[in-house]
Protein backbone atom coordinates (compact mmCIF):
# COMPACT_ATOMS: atom_id res chain seq x y z
CA UNK A 1 0.00 0.00 0.00
CA UNK A 2 2.75 2.13 0.81
CA UNK A 3 4.52 1.56 -1.90
CA UNK A 4 1.97 2.14 -4.18
CA UNK A 5 1.05 5.90 -2.86
CA UNK A 6 4.76 6.52 -3.13
CA UNK A 7 4.72 5.31 -6.99
CA UNK A 8 1.95 7.73 -7.36
CA UNK A 9 3.24 10.51 -5.47
CA UNK A 10 6.40 10.07 -8.13
CA UNK A 11 4.28 9.92 -11.08
CA UNK A 12 2.61 13.10 -9.69
CA UNK A 13 6.09 14.82 -9.60
CA UNK A 14 7.29 13.58 -12.79
CA UNK A 15 3.92 15.22 -14.79
CA UNK A 16 4.53 18.45 -12.72
CA UNK A 17 8.41 18.60 -13.71
CA UNK A 18 7.07 17.89 -17.69
CA UNK A 19 4.27 20.53 -17.52
CA UNK A 20 6.39 22.99 -16.19
CA UNK A 21 9.27 22.51 -18.53
CA UNK A 22 6.89 22.74 -21.09
CA UNK A 23 5.26 25.54 -19.82
CA UNK A 24 8.72 27.90 -19.01
CA UNK A 25 9.90 26.93 -22.45
CA UNK A 26 6.42 27.95 -24.38
CA UNK A 27 6.25 31.39 -21.74
CA UNK A 28 9.74 31.90 -23.25
CA UNK A 29 8.53 31.62 -26.85
CA UNK A 30 5.50 33.67 -26.22
CA UNK A 31 7.97 36.60 -24.49
CA UNK A 32 10.82 36.18 -27.47
CA UNK A 33 8.26 36.37 -30.12
CA UNK A 34 5.57 39.11 -28.96
CA UNK A 35 7.45 41.20 -26.56
CA UNK A 36 10.83 41.11 -27.57
CA UNK A 37 9.85 40.77 -31.37
CA UNK A 38 7.38 43.39 -31.44
CA UNK A 39 7.06 45.81 -34.33
CA UNK A 40 7.60 48.93 -32.08
CA UNK A 41 11.00 47.65 -30.91
CA UNK A 42 12.41 47.78 -34.57
CA UNK A 43 13.36 50.47 -37.23
CA UNK A 44 10.43 49.98 -39.95
CA UNK A 45 7.92 48.55 -37.60
CA UNK A 46 8.70 45.02 -38.06
CA UNK A 47 11.26 42.58 -36.63
CA UNK A 48 13.09 42.20 -39.52
CA UNK A 49 14.63 45.43 -39.50
CA UNK A 50 17.25 46.65 -37.13
CA UNK A 51 16.40 47.31 -33.65
CA UNK A 52 16.00 50.74 -32.44
CA UNK A 53 18.81 52.55 -31.42
CA UNK A 54 19.10 51.59 -27.34
CA UNK A 55 16.57 48.82 -27.44
CA UNK A 56 17.53 46.16 -25.80
CA UNK A 57 14.70 43.84 -25.57
CA UNK A 58 14.95 43.92 -29.56
CA UNK A 59 18.48 43.48 -29.70
CA UNK A 60 17.66 39.95 -27.47
CA UNK A 61 15.49 39.15 -29.82
CA UNK A 62 17.98 39.25 -32.66
CA UNK A 63 19.75 36.41 -30.90
CA UNK A 64 17.76 34.06 -32.43
CA UNK A 65 15.44 31.13 -31.64
CA UNK A 66 17.82 29.84 -28.41
CA UNK A 67 16.94 32.86 -26.60
CA UNK A 68 12.98 31.48 -25.92
CA UNK A 69 15.07 28.30 -24.76
CA UNK A 70 17.27 30.18 -22.55
CA UNK A 71 14.54 32.10 -21.10
CA UNK A 72 12.64 28.54 -20.63
CA UNK A 73 15.67 27.94 -18.22
CA UNK A 74 16.25 30.56 -16.27
CA UNK A 75 11.78 30.27 -15.46
CA UNK A 76 12.52 26.50 -14.64
CA UNK A 77 15.10 27.15 -12.44
CA UNK A 78 13.18 29.73 -11.02
CA UNK A 79 9.68 27.57 -10.80
CA UNK A 80 11.70 24.90 -9.15
CA UNK A 81 13.83 26.38 -6.77
CA UNK A 82 10.22 28.04 -4.84
CA UNK A 83 9.41 24.20 -5.01
CA UNK A 84 12.07 23.07 -3.04
CA UNK A 85 11.75 25.94 -0.79
CA UNK A 86 8.30 25.00 -0.16
CA UNK A 87 8.99 21.47 0.34
CA UNK A 88 12.05 22.01 2.59
CA UNK A 89 9.86 24.46 4.20
CA UNK A 90 7.40 21.81 5.22
CA UNK A 91 9.83 18.67 5.64
CA UNK A 92 11.24 21.26 8.76
CA UNK A 93 7.74 20.60 10.16
CA UNK A 94 4.56 22.97 11.52
CA UNK A 95 6.20 25.06 14.45
CA UNK A 96 9.71 26.10 15.22
CA UNK A 97 12.42 23.83 14.67
CA UNK A 98 14.95 25.03 16.89
CA UNK A 99 12.24 25.26 19.69
CA UNK A 100 10.82 21.89 19.16
CA UNK A 101 14.23 20.27 19.08
CA UNK A 102 14.30 22.02 22.73
CA UNK A 103 11.42 20.36 23.67
CA UNK A 104 12.50 17.16 22.37
CA UNK A 105 16.16 16.89 24.34
CA UNK A 106 14.22 18.21 27.59
CA UNK A 107 11.94 15.94 27.69
CA UNK A 108 14.47 12.45 26.91
CA UNK A 109 16.81 14.53 29.26
CA UNK A 110 14.27 13.86 31.77
CA UNK A 111 13.24 10.37 30.81
CA UNK A 112 9.67 11.30 29.28
CA UNK A 113 10.11 9.50 26.14
CA UNK A 114 6.37 9.78 25.37
CA UNK A 115 6.56 13.23 25.47
CA UNK A 116 8.86 13.90 23.32
CA UNK A 117 6.65 11.47 20.50
CA UNK A 118 4.08 13.92 21.33
CA UNK A 119 6.04 16.66 20.56
CA UNK A 120 7.33 14.62 17.41
CA UNK A 121 3.52 14.22 16.27
CA UNK A 122 2.88 17.28 16.87
CA UNK A 123 5.34 19.56 15.03
CA UNK A 124 5.50 16.64 12.02
CA UNK A 125 7.97 17.32 9.29
CA UNK A 126 10.83 15.03 7.90
CA UNK A 127 12.90 15.68 11.15
CA UNK A 128 10.02 15.31 13.41
CA UNK A 129 9.63 11.73 11.72
CA UNK A 130 12.65 10.52 11.97
CA UNK A 131 12.83 11.33 15.37
CA UNK A 132 9.70 10.00 16.03
CA UNK A 133 11.09 6.39 14.59
CA UNK A 134 14.11 6.39 16.69
CA UNK A 135 12.13 7.30 19.72
CA UNK A 136 9.45 4.56 19.50
CA UNK A 137 12.33 1.98 18.55
CA UNK A 138 13.96 3.19 21.67
CA UNK A 139 10.62 2.30 23.32
CA UNK A 140 10.54 -1.31 21.34
CA UNK A 141 14.76 -1.73 22.50
CA UNK A 142 14.04 -1.22 26.18
CA UNK A 143 11.33 -3.04 26.65
CA UNK A 144 13.14 -6.23 24.69
CA UNK A 145 16.12 -5.21 26.99
CA UNK A 146 18.65 -5.91 24.54
CA UNK A 147 22.77 -4.82 25.19
CA UNK A 148 23.20 -1.83 24.77
CA UNK A 149 25.45 -2.25 22.30
CA UNK A 150 22.37 -4.24 20.18
CA UNK A 151 20.37 -1.31 21.32
CA UNK A 152 22.29 1.22 19.58
CA UNK A 153 22.58 -0.46 16.42
CA UNK A 154 18.94 -1.51 16.17
CA UNK A 155 18.04 2.27 16.85
CA UNK A 156 20.65 3.49 14.04
CA UNK A 157 18.94 1.16 11.35
CA UNK A 158 15.80 2.76 12.67
CA UNK A 159 17.16 6.08 12.00
CA UNK A 160 18.58 5.11 8.88
CA UNK A 161 15.34 3.93 7.49
CA UNK A 162 13.23 6.26 8.28
CA UNK A 163 15.72 9.42 6.88
CA UNK A 164 15.66 6.91 3.77
CA UNK A 165 12.00 7.18 3.45
CA UNK A 166 12.20 11.28 3.79
CA UNK A 167 15.12 11.68 1.35
CA UNK A 168 13.10 10.65 -1.74
CA UNK A 169 10.50 13.74 -1.05
CA UNK A 170 13.72 16.33 -0.36
CA UNK A 171 15.60 14.87 -3.04
CA UNK A 172 12.74 15.85 -5.73
CA UNK A 173 13.51 17.81 -8.78
CA UNK A 174 17.26 18.61 -7.35
CA UNK A 175 18.38 16.45 -10.75
CA UNK A 176 16.38 19.11 -12.76
CA UNK A 177 17.69 21.83 -11.37
CA UNK A 178 21.55 21.02 -11.05
CA UNK A 179 20.72 20.53 -14.91
CA UNK A 180 19.19 23.13 -15.76
CA UNK A 181 21.85 25.79 -13.59
CA UNK A 182 24.89 23.41 -15.89
CA UNK A 183 22.82 24.09 -18.72
CA UNK A 184 22.62 27.87 -18.21
CA UNK A 185 26.19 28.25 -17.88
CA UNK A 186 26.86 27.23 -21.32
Amino acid sequence: MANAKNAKGSNGGNYFSAIVIVLCIFVGWIVWQFIMGAGSNFEGGTNEGHPLPGNYLAMVYKGGPIVPVLMGLLLMVIVFSFERYFVITKAAGKGNLDAYLRTVQSSIAQGNIDDAIAACDKQQGSVANAIRAALVKYQDVKKEGFSSEEAAEMIHKEIEEATSLEMPMLEKNMTILSTLVSLGTL
